[in-house]
């Protein structure tokens, strides 16, 4: 499923707090929908009176012939038809779980809310949409998030960086609460979920597995991935900001020897240095565009570079564009697109396998990502992609969602 959620349809819910609340709603909804149906209409708040405006949908379906994939969990606490509560002194949840078809940890997880800050004038200051994802050893069905062993604790799932957000809280990833930024992208099936804003990013995908890990019950492969592209010229002036690079993966030896599996990655929680996904980064005056292989992200391969750390205008820029393709069949000029592929390789140790639902775009210029991308979707080896803008508003990044 591919829907655009628009968290102030009717220009009522004027405040984060409702915007925040449509969010949350239109999630659970699209997440749980059903192939082939159509996600549960969620009616945006009126922040003047706490009603809600039968009128208008949050939710515009781009495709819906694929389920979202996702059971609400014991601590889901907001659907479509919950009504608002603007004093509500706890968090509003959306817990979503399935089956990861490994014994050892036999469910993948994802909760959503504003854990840290209640949702009173506390979010009013710091709106944040905080979120764990990985896998559990827990029944969700039955157990809460908060007491979900390795869940909780982080050892076989990670929670977005929450460090130093007081200080700048419109830098942190999945504002969905923002006055000037309504529309959010959400692509969702059983094998991955992945959400975009015009700044920033979160996917959390099932990848592919070689056979020798299809025989393993303690590897439940998820990869996740984050970024917002707010912090100005974060690579030329290793400005501060929060990005995470996460798996869950067992390792196998050129000859066949086998680790346990556990998470790999790293997280940057409003700090500087290598961007984790990207290996981008900045030291002195010495810019690194691009590393082959990242250590910061316990050798993690970079997954693609992000257009605005190699398109800055100062003396340390290194200008970068992927040159658009020619369609075979239209001779029309067509923006390239690359897979998702995750890959760890230290020492003797090594595994692999590709991610769903989205491939990367080519990194340009506003002005040359105009040129380029004008149609509303493209087909990518036999199936239609949706292309979405995000990143920097300047230089922004080019992801193609899945059309499911």
């Amino acid at each position: 499923m591919l829907v655009s959620i628009n968290t102030n349809p009717a220009s009522e819910s004027t405040d984060d707090k409702s915007r925040f609340f449509n969010f949350m709603a239109a999630l659970h909804s699209v997440a749980t929908c059903a192939a082939g149906g159509t996600p549960t209409a969620v009616r945006p708040v009126k922040t003047s009176d706490g009603t809600k405006n039968s009128s208008y949908n949050c939710i515009t379906v781009i495709s819906n012939t694929e389920a979202g994939g996702w059971t609400a969990g014991v601590s889901n606490n907001i659907t479509a038809a919950t009504a608002y509560n603007a004093s509500n002194g706890s968090a509003w949840i959306v817990d979503l779980y399935n089956a990861s078809g490994k014994s050892t940890y036999p469910y993948f997880r994802q909760t959503f809310g504003n854990f840290t800050y209640a949702f009173n004038s506390s979010f009013s200051s710091y709106p944040q949409l905080e979120y764990y994802q990985g896998c559990t050893s827990s029944d969700p069905s039955t157990v809460a998030y908060s007491s979900s062993g390795s869940y909780a604790d982080q050892s076989a799932a990670f929670r977005r960086g929450t460090s130093s957000w007081t200080s700048s809280p419109t830098y942190v990833m999945l504002d969905v609460s923002r006055s000037d930024a309504t529309t959010v992208y959400v692509a969702v099936t059983a094998n991955y979920c992945i959400i975009t804003t015009d700044y920033s990013m979160a996917y959390f995908g099932v990848r592919d597995q070689a056979g020798w890990e299809l025989t393993r019950n303690d590897n439940p492969p998820w990869v996740a991935f984050g970024f917002n592209g707010v912090p100005s010229n974060w690579v030329n002036t290793n400005a501060s900001r929060w990005d995470y690079y996460h798996a869950w993966a067992a390792r196998i030896s050129p000859t066949g020897t086998q680790t346990a599996a556990s998470k790999l990655g790293a997280q940057n929680q409003y700090s500087t240095g290598t961007q984790t996904m990207t290996g981008q980064s900045q030291s002195s005056a010495t810019q690194s565009p691009y590393w082959g292989l990242n250590t910061n992200t316990n050798y993690m391969r970079p997954l693609f570079s992000l257009a605005f750390g190699t398109n800055s205008t100062n003396s340390q820029s290194n200008w970068a564009m992927d040159p658009p393709t020619t369609d075979s069949v239209t001779g029309l000029s067509v923006p390239p697109a690359y897979p998702l592929v995750f890959q760890y390789s230290y020492s003797d140790q090594a595994v692999s396998g590709r991610m769903p639902g989205c491939y990367k775009g080519m990194s340009s210029t506003l002005a040359g990502l105009n040129y380029t991308v004008t149609a509303s979707e493209y087909t990518i080896g036999g199936e239609a992609y949706t292309p979405i803008r995000t990143g920097n508003p300047l230089y922004p990044d080019l992801f193609f969602l899945r059309k499911a």
